[in-house]
């Protein structure tokens, strides 16, 4: 694959399971991790900081709505039991 073929969100899929365990992770070591792996190299930052937040959005969406949903279904069934 070429550099110039390689989108963010081409990109964003191959770095998902490293962002997620590192969100903290630098565009450097995310520069490398791809050239190693995929001999590819981003064509700027912004590229990758796009990739970032396409990952941690999408990861923080998915975390958030089922535990939004369990405390909203307990709010509920207190609410039912007159303990609010």
């Amino acid at each position: 694959m070429k550099s110039s073929d390689a989108n963010s969100t081409w990109i964003a899929k191959k770095l998902t399971s490293l962002l997620v365990a590192d969100p903290h992770i630098n565009y450097p070591t995310m520069r490398q991790v791809l050239l190693e792996k995929y001999g590819i190299v981003p064509s700027n930052d912004m590229q990758l900081s796009w990739v970032k937040r396409k990952v941690l959005e999408k990861n923080n969406a998915l975390e958030f709505v089922p535990k939004w949903k369990d405390e909203s279904l307990t709010i509920m069934s207190d609410m039912q039991k007159g303990l609010s």
